[in-house]
């Protein structure tokens, strides 16, 4: 399969026995990355010459990513809708404004219903 993103041309080698991505090839058809599977779920992946271990949550909400040391290399928290709120720690993609508490949506709306301001008159919903 050959994807074109911003002018980046990208190969996918699928497996025919596993029926997965196992290779990802530049345009000039060097390796890029390599993925390594277990039960169909990626095990680890061999990116920029090392190996990236994949910790994925069994809910599904989070995912993440170490090298041979352990350390943590990137991370994902998804919410139950499968919406992304959070990525290496910053509540800062999708949208999403900085918020040190970490509460997701509107955090001057701690659970009420928004409802639209009207000039003179005040509402609170709970």
């Amino acid at each position: 399969m050959k994807k074109i993103e911003s002018g980046a041309i990208t190969y996918y080698l699928r497996s025919s026995v596993l029926g997965d991505v196992v290779n990802e090839l530049d345009q000039y058809g060097q390796k890029q990355r390599g993925y390594v599977y277990r039960e169909g779920e990626v095990l680890a992946k061999q990116e920029s010459g090392q190996v990236l271990w994949n910790h994925d949550d069994p809910s599904g909400t989070s995912s993440q990513w170490s090298n041979s040391s352990g350390s943590t290399t990137s991370r994902v928290e998804m919410d139950p809708l499968g919406t992304q709120v959070d990525e290496n720690g910053g509540f800062s993609g999708g949208g999403f404004s900085a918020n040190p508490i970490g509460f997701y949506g509107d955090s001057t709306n701690m659970g009420g219903v928004v409802l639209p301001a009207v000039p003179g008159r005040h509402a609170t919903a709970f």
